[in-house]
């Protein structure tokens, strides 16, 4: 079975930028729950993306925002510092 958290694996972290300045997954791109709305365009609907933040709270916020506006979305559910543990990090 092939790990979800590939290179290619589209990962975004909703954490504010000092947190993510911090301590990130290598892949990852920021995007902080409190720019998704002014952001939302960004994001591709053809594409299935997979978020986190640092409890879950914000990316659960976030992943319904992203569904109400048509994008894919899986919720990582293990806090940062676990994804941090096991996979590359900046």
């Amino acid at each position: 079975m092939k790990s979800i958290y590939s290179e290619t694996c589209p990962i975004i972290d909703f954490r504010k930028p000092v947190e993510f300045k911090d301590g990130h997954v290598s892949t990852a791109k920021s995007l902080p729950l409190s720019e998704i709305h002014d952001r939302i365009s960004e994001l591709d609907n053809n594409i299935h993306y997979y978020i986190h933040c640092k409890s879950g709270y914000r990316a659960s916020i976030a992943a319904s925002i992203m569904k109400r506006n048509g994008i894919s979305v899986s919720n990582i559910v293990d806090n940062v510092d676990r994804l941090l543990e096991e996979l590359p990090s900046i």
